[in-house]
């Protein structure tokens, strides 16, 4: 009988100490302090002229996010980005060509805030600003040119991680950005609006 009675005693004791220390685990993976996150992922990239010209194509793209919480559940940082399109379609007047010895590829940098609506969770929405370099380039071998466009872009995003260990976890990303630039051509300004929706996979440590 004493033997019985400290036996359930024992199985309740460690029934309570497994209780108790679970929200612990639990709250240990929060999205809260630093932040980095890697993403990479496909494109498709619009670039539509005031010449009446667009450039238009799938496009690869990676980026690279760093910042903290001020918050828990909310991270402002910084963030890099590289969209790049080999051989994108050109259409004008209602014509549209291909020429894989076109290149177009655009380069963003700058502040971000990334929210977490349930801070234990894995669902985030994304909003960046930033400054854009957009550069169309030709080269087939005998004639290399290239042109540049800058800008501000505006983003957003919505996205879910799953943890993979206490710090780590990866994800998926739905992205869109928009650019605003202009560039000089033969003494005349060209404005340009690019679009770019994407879909990455994402990896990060918090």
């Amino acid at each position: 009988m004493h033997r019985s009675h400290f036996t359930i005693t024992a199985t309740l004791a460690a029934a309570a100490v497994s209780l108790a220390s679970s929200p612990a685990h639990a709250e240990d993976q929060t999205h809260e302090g630093f932040q980095f996150r890697g993403a990479v992922g496909v494109a498709y990239i619009s670039d539509a002229e005031s010449t009446n010209a667009t450039l238009h194509g799938g496009a690869g793209a990676l980026e690279v996010y760093l910042g903290g919480t001020p918050a828990r559940g909310l991270v402002i940082g910084g963030f890099a980005s590289g969209v790049e399109a080999f051989g994108p379609s050109i259409s004008a007047n209602g014509v549209t060509v291909t020429d894989t010895n076109e290149k177009l590829t655009m380069f963003t940098i700058g502040p971000y805030i990334d929210y977490y609506p349930h801070p234990h969770r894995g669902l985030h929405i994304l909003g960046t600003v930033g400054f854009a370099n957009l550069t169309a380039s030709y080269d087939d071998g005998n004639v290399s040119t290239s042109s540049s466009a800058t800008g501000i872009t505006l983003g957003g995003g919505v996205g879910y991680d799953w943890w993979v260990g206490r710090d780590w976890n990866v994800g998926i990303l739905g992205r869109f950005t928009f650019a605003s630039t202009r560039r000089t051509v033969d003494g005349f300004s060209v404005s340009e609006d690019t679009f770019i929706p994407g879909l990455f996979f994402s990896f990060g440590y918090q």
